[in-house]
């Protein structure tokens, strides 16, 4: 078996996760109220700006801090965007813990 079928296999088994499986579950459920899921894609959006404009400058505006704040904790008021949002940060964290060991046993520093 060669690295690459080794690699879908494995992402397979990442597929079959607890936390992956909460996480297509609430995209499933989030994605039956649009309205919500735009304003989820739009905080996203927004919040994703501002950190590469914040790395790029190295300043962070105390509004717009503020205000992507505000959104965030709007988002959270609604059950269906909080499930998602959680669900979302909980299988970014898986795959980063994945990248990091990957890395972390080749030796290669980023």
């Amino acid at each position: 078996m060669d690295f690459v079928e080794r690699t879908r296999l494995f992402t397979e088994e990442l597929k079959e996760s607890g936390l992956y499986r909460d996480y297509t579950s609430a995209k499933a459920r989030i994605m039956e109220e649009p309205e919500i899921y735009e304003r989820v894609c739009e905080f996203m959006a927004i919040s994703g700006a501002y950190r590469l404009k914040s790395l790029e400058s190295g300043d962070e505006s105390f509004d717009e801090t503020r205000r992507i704040g505000n959104v965030y904790w709007g988002l959270m008021r609604n059950e269906t965007a909080r499930a998602f949002l959680e669900a979302e940060r909980e299988v970014v964290r898986m795959y980063r813990a994945v990248v990091d060991a990957v890395i972390g046993s080749c030796g290669v520093e980023l």
